[in-house]
């Protein structure tokens, strides 16, 4: 995130990430009456669902999955023929199902009270471009996707310019006035959503968040009032938010929003405590809503993702042990990157060809930074870094880079330039290097501090807030 940046636009930025739910995570509960060819019944107590994908070579069966939280569930098929499959199932209220061949390729469903649901695509550019032919309902919400990424967008945009605008007072009042602007039209399309379409309305109200300059007054920040007020206009005791796939996208935005803020642990952990304490303890809206927390932990590498896979694991265990055996092995494998965690110790060669290992810096507070010749943003870090180094490195604290170079002369010239004078490794494997996939690192820079004893105290520090953890761990 860019020094500077709202809540505003690292949320936008996660949600234009992920395409406002293109692959629609799902609660689900409907019971298949028949899968396969036929017809429903004169009563029309089902909704038959036509599926007529091209080219979709050795291919026998179409396949339907719901989600349980954790991972989709392969619940019925039907047979292709010529390139057509037909899914027979029961009518109810609003809630989705995944169609598709394999889990990577799914599209989602709205199944409702609609006689027939047609779709047509092309196997090749997979089951997620399909598009719907028939479906009032499912027409609306493709449409109503677009309104959510407009909306996404203007607010990412607004913010971006309010963090430009800087001291310019003139400027942050007539951003501000526009973000009250956009903040009413939210409200307005939320009240039209709640006549022309509830179920529709259901799912804008788990992402209806207005501005914080004109809404957050009581709050001494923007990550607080985010925090608190983000969900606002959602009522949790809501049964309906039992079927609706959004509770899982939401809660996963909201906990990889702020673990992208540099909270205090303890404080981030009581922030997403206190949402699901509004949520009822025994519903399936709890379940999915932890599921999201714990991929945006996981997708964060946050150090809350033991709390709260520990959490669903012991509430879980019992009626979902195949879910829970998963988070118990990802457990094991990210508790030991993340913060609080101990840093597991590897070996790489330095530049002259002699190995050496993290275990070595062991009794000296260490940074282990990620970073490449030819990375940009990892260049424009250094002096911050090289001044860090100059500062406390008398006092007791170290620095290991680790690079993610191919061209060992690149590498070895760019230490040189920025006057990089601590220990370097790399084993000139690019973005293979077994440091970085062993430290899960998906982008550079990127730094994990280290105290003492080799425990992880915090990762992504850069800048000012790496000076601001230094400072304190070596305060006078």
């Amino acid at each position: 995130m860019h020094k500077g940046w709202t809540i505003f636009a690292v949320h936008s930025k996660i949600l234009n990430m992920k395409q406002l739910h293109y692959y629609s995570f799902g609660i689900l509960s409907l019971i298949f009456l028949l899968i396969g060819n036929g017809q429903p019944d004169t009563a029309k107590k089902e909704v038959q669902v036509n599926f007529s994908m091209t080219d979709c070579e050795k291919t026998d069966s179409f396949f339907v999955f719901e989600f349980n939280g954790v991972g989709f569930d392969k619940i019925g098929s039907a047979p292709v023929v010529d390139d057509k499959a037909v899914f027979t199932v029961e009518k109810s209220d609003p809630r989705f199902l995944y169609f598709g061949l394999k889990e990577q390729d799914l599209k989602p469903v709205i199944i409702g009270s609609e006689d027939e649901v047609g779709l047509e695509g092309n196997c090749k550019t997979g089951f997620r471009s399909s598009t719907f032919t028939t479906s009032e309902l499912n027409q609306s919400y493709e449409a109503f996707k677009f309104k959510m990424t407009a909306f996404a967008n203007e607010t990412g945009a607004l913010a971006r310019k309010y963090q430009i605008a800087g001291n310019d007072e003139t400027a942050k009042k007539d951003l501000t006035n526009k973000f009250g602007d956009l903040d009413q039209r939210k409200l307005d399309y939320l009240k039209s959503l709640k006549k022309e379409n509830p179920y529709l309305a259901k799912i804008f109200s788990l992402n209806t968040y207005l501005s914080f300059q004109n809404n957050g007054a009581k709050y001494a920040n923007e990550i607080e009032y985010y925090a608190k007020e983000y969900f606002s206009k959602v009522d949790w005791n809501d049964k309906d938010l039992n079927h609706l796939p959004w509770v899982y996208e939401a809660t996963r935005s909201y906990a990889t929003t702020l673990s992208k803020v540099n909270l205090p642990q303890a404080l981030h952990q009581q922030y997403l405590e206190d949402l699901l304490a509004k949520i009822p303890a025994e519903s399936r809206t709890y379940q999915y809503a932890l599921g999201g927390m714990l991929s945006g932990l996981e997708q964060s590498q946050h150090g809350n993702y033991k709390v709260f896979g520990e959490k669903f694991v012991e509430k879980y265990g019992a009626t979902m042990p195949k879910e829970a055996a998963v988070i118990k092995g990802k457990l094991v494998r990210l508790t030991a990157t993340v913060s609080g965690g101990s840093a597991p110790d590897f070996t790489s060669d330095q530049p002259d060809g002699t190995p050496l290992s993290l275990s070595d810096f062991k009794g000296k507070v260490t940074l282990v930074d990620f970073w490449a010749s030819w990375c940009g943003p990892c260049r424009r870090e250094n002096p911050n870094v090289v001044k860090m180094y100059k500062e406390y490195h008398d006092k007791g604290f170290e620095i290991l880079g680790v690079s993610l170079d191919r061209s060992k002369d690149k590498w070895l010239q760019a230490i040189e330039q920025d006057g990089l004078v601590w220990k370097h490794v790399s084993d000139l494997k690019g973005w293979q290097n077994e440091v970085a996939q062993l430290y899960g690192v998906r982008s550079i820079p990127h730094t994990v501090l280290l105290d003492a004893e080799g425990n992880i105290i915090a990762r992504g520090l850069r800048g000012p807030q790496l000076e601001q953890e230094l400072a304190k761990i070596f305060k006078d």
